[in-house]
């Protein structure tokens, strides 16, 4: 890496593990130092979402900041092309506003401007809610309303539908808080990665990118599940020995500070934060160039469904 590509690299990465409880929304930082690698800090709970932006720039001296988050930034084409809007950012700042107040609340009928479904009540009962969400969102299967980035590969099954809110999968509720209180508030002061340009060409900007980060994306190209290691990321023992048998420590990219190795050596304390640990060091991966910031060149993309970091395109 040349002295140029050096100065572009963003002075703080943050990674944050999202859930709609806050209890459950934890980050882990990286801290560009002077050789160029990054310092690891152990994870922190994320705090209040109205300060998050702030807190993170005021961190820094240059403002440049990554801040990877693990939950769905874009909208799925077959849903997108039956909005009134000419792309995600227009949409994101229209939605829970006006024609659109309901978007964010979760229905019993799903429908273009009210898709999350079902509400908590509704999802006790029994149903298939997925041929439901499919028909009052006017396609013929539920799989329509996945994006690309999204659907299965050879690493890891299909994510979870951004609109389907039931399931231990579900995405939707903790996408509604980050969309509404986190990305719409902040829309003019933030870019979004790959809606703006290109990770490395947003970065050398400066200020806050965003992108989407998917910490299953991350297992594999960590070392933390193989065919020796057998990840069961809810159970700190097999945390531990996976973050010991793929030696995370190693790279050098990054350096963990001591309290931080102290929580990889523990094995974390739950799920939350060690997948904020591990999209971080996936998205430091990126940021250094050691796994590409790939993604398939198409307005489809670019406009309206976004892209995960680091997931490579299969065409």
């Amino acid at each position: 890496m040349d002295s140029h590509e050096s100065m572009m690299l963003p002075e703080l990465i943050v990674a944050a593990d999202w859930s709609v409880q806050g209890e459950k929304r934890w980050m882990a930082r990286a801290e560009l130092q002077q050789d160029g690698r990054y310092e690891i800090q152990p994870p922190e709970p994320v705090g209040e979402i109205a300060s998050l932006l702030d807190r993170l720039q005021n961190a820094t001296e240059t403002g440049r900041v990554l801040l990877g988050l693990d939950f769905p930034i874009g909208l799925p084409l077959s849903y997108a092309r039956q909005l009134p809007f000419s792309h995600f950012r227009e949409a994101a700042a229209a939605f829970g506003h006006g024609d659109w107040n309901c978007f964010f609340t979760r229905s019993e009928t799903p429908e273009i401007r009210q898709p999350l479904f079902p509400t908590p009540s509704l999802a006790r009962q029994k149903g298939d809610f997925r041929k439901q969400l499919a028909a009052g969102l006017n396609v013929s299967d539920w799989k329509d309303l996945l994006r690309e980035c999204e659907r299965a590969t050879a690493d890891r099954p299909a994510a979870e539908c951004l609109f389907f809110t039931c399931g231990g999968k579900q995405v939707g509720a903790a996408a509604s808080v980050g969309w509404q209180e986190l990305l719409q508030p902040a829309l003019n002061d933030i870019q979004l990665w790959p809606f703006d340009g290109d990770l490395h060409d947003l970065l050398e900007r400066g200020g806050i990118t965003i992108a989407e980060v998917y910490p299953a994306e991350a297992y594999r190209p960590l070392g933390l599940r193989t065919s020796q290691i057998r990840l069961s990321k809810r159970n700190r023992d097999s945390r531990r020995e996976s973050c010991r048998l793929s030696q995370l420590h190693a790279n050098p990219a990054w350096t963990f500070s001591s309290p931080a190795l102290s929580w990889l050596e523990w094995g974390y304390l739950s799920d939350d934060d060690f997948d904020a640990t591990v999209g971080l060091l996936f998205t430091i991966l990126v940021v250094t160039r050691q796994i590409p910031s790939f993604y398939p060149h198409r307005a489809t993309i670019t406009d309206w469904e976004g892209w995960i970091l680091g997931q490579q395109p299969t065409e």
